[in-house]
């Protein structure tokens, strides 16, 4: 019996083949993208950053900020992100997706990345149902081709 990651193997060799582009949407989870180098490849989370009063102040749970340029990353990320970032960061190539906002010690952010040319994140947010204030800080290094949205909770 053939495993789903040789299934999306032969199907992704077929469509290559054909020279065709087939959107489809798959889980990183149910996959596995992580093992194809898919996440490292155009879409990687940063852990461990902090944002500063101004982060908090424009963004939000619904309502994220999208960075090109180092000196808006100096507004929004505090010194110790900025350096965990390094300085191999490259604007021209990539982009930051920062997230920050205060609320229940339960809420998540999860996303899909649909396979397509370009490749398209798309972010479910998760309301926690505690009634604990927390401060969530989330950062994502996107290429710049990369089109994301966010999408109503299933």
């Amino acid at each position: 019996m053939l495993s789903q990651m040789t299934l999306y193997s032969i199907c992704l060799q077929s469509v290559c083949w054909l020279n065709l582009v087939v959107p489809t949407s798959f889980s990183n989870s149910t996959l596995g993208l992580e093992e194809l180098g898919h996440e490292d490849k155009y879409i990687k989370e940063i852990k461990e950053v902090s944002a500063t009063d101004a982060a908090f102040a424009k963004s939000g749970f619904r309502k994220p900020i999208e960075i090109g340029k180092l000196k808006d990353a100096k507004i929004y990320l505090s010194k110790k992100s900025l350096e965990s970032i390094g300085k191999d960061f490259d604007f021209e190539k990539r982009k930051l997706v920062l997230f920050a906002w205060r609320g229940s010690g339960r809420d998540r952010i999860e996303y899909d990345v649909a396979e397509s040319l370009p490749p398209q994140m798309q972010i479910r947010l998760k309301r926690g149902l505690t009634r604990d204030l927390r401060t969530h800080v989330k950062l994502y290094s996107l290429d710049k081709d990369v089109k994301w949205k966010i999408v109503k909770e299933r």
